[in-house]
Order: C-alpha cells, then structure tokens, then sequence
C-alpha cells in the first residue's frame, strides 16, 4: 500500500469512471453502424477463447407487478434494443485478418467464443453491423483467453 494511501481509497472507482455510463465502451451514434473495436498487443499472443459482454438494459427494471404504470416501462420477452444482435470477431496476424466467429440474432448479454484451434494474433477485432434496435453500438468488456 502506498503511504498515505487509505485501504478503502484502493477499492474506490477512478474519479473519471464513477458516473453512469462511463464503464462502458459506446459507437458514435452520428457515424451509426457497423462499428468495430480493436484490441492490439505489442506482440503476438495466443488466442483461444474470446468472451463478450453486451449491454443488456439492465438499467430497466424487469420485475413482476400489477401496475400498468411501471410494467409499461418494462420490455418482457424481447430483445433489449441495447443489445449487440449482428457481430463478426476477427483475428489479425502478420497483416491479414481472419475471421473466427460470426453471429446473427444475438440478444445474450454474456457470449463465449471457443475457437477449435488456438491462434497467434498480434489484434482482435469486433465489427457490429446492428442491435436490437439502438442507433449504436456498447459493449461492457472483452476479454481473451490463451
């Protein structure tokens, strides 16, 4: 621990990330879509398993009640019109990409991707060609797996 620093101080969120919508990666709603995220290394790493959490609306309460007032704000048994539907993920490697997982219809907020074969890639790409209805694209957090 850093002198002067307090114990709760080392849990505490970045002063610049403690508002809502900040812990998040947003599209540019003015370019519209397709949109992509790039993630690249400094030197090639192994790829194996590429996990992706969307935004789902969980902001939106979805609860059971009997008041029309509160449940018409609820979207049950549909899609969240923030949710990432149409998605490619592809790997680049000495300058050529190569695609690794394509999806249609998504409306899951978690979504694993196991390639068959691990592969070396100096950049992981994710294009989003539409959502369940928002104008732009979020993504909550990719992570890679050798």
């Amino acid at each position: 621990m850093e002198a002067g620093t307090q114990p709760d101080e080392l849990t505490k969120a970045p002063p610049d990330r403690c508002y809502p919508g900040t812990h998040r990666w947003m599209s540019d709603p003015a370019q519209g879509l397709p949109a992509w995220i790039e993630l690249r290394w400094d030197k090639p790493v192994a790829v194996r398993e590429i996990v992706l959490v969307f935004d789902t609306g969980q902001h939106r309460h979805l609860t059971q009640s009997q008041a029309d007032g509160y449940t018409g704000r609820m979207l049950w048994g549909q899609p969240q019109p923030e949710t990432v539907r149409d998605y490619t993920l592809a790997l680049e490697h000495g300058g050529k990409w190569q695609e690794v997982a394509h999806e249609q219809g998504n409306y899951q907020r978690r979504r694993v991707h196991v390639l068959a074969q691990p592969a070396t890639a100096g950049a992981l790409r994710l294009v989003i060609t539409a959502t369940n209805g928002l104008n732009h694209a979020r993504v909550m957090e990719v992570r890679v797996y050798a």
